[in-house]
């Protein structure tokens, strides 16, 4: 999908330095990218407290090293 927006050509300079890019169009898909993320971290913080496991960290391990064998 495409869009056209105004943005402030200063800030545009800024966000490229902020996210190390060398467009206005990288700058800007990495910004997205990088709201969608925080908002994807903050969902997965607000299940602080109500998701329980029951396994320890071996345990959990144990898991993997045996689901991986399954894939060979």
């Amino acid at each position: 999908m495409g869009i056209t927006v105004e943005i402030d050509e200063g800030r545009l300079r800024e966000l490229m330095s902020a996210t190390g890019t060398s467009t206005g169009e990288d700058a800007v898909r990495q910004a997205i990218e990088g709201v969608l993320r925080g908002r994807d971290r903050a969902g997965i913080l607000d299940l602080e407290g109500r998701v329980e496991f029951d396994l320890d960290w071996r345990e959990m391990e144990r898991l993997e090293l045996l689901a991986g064998r399954d894939d060979d």
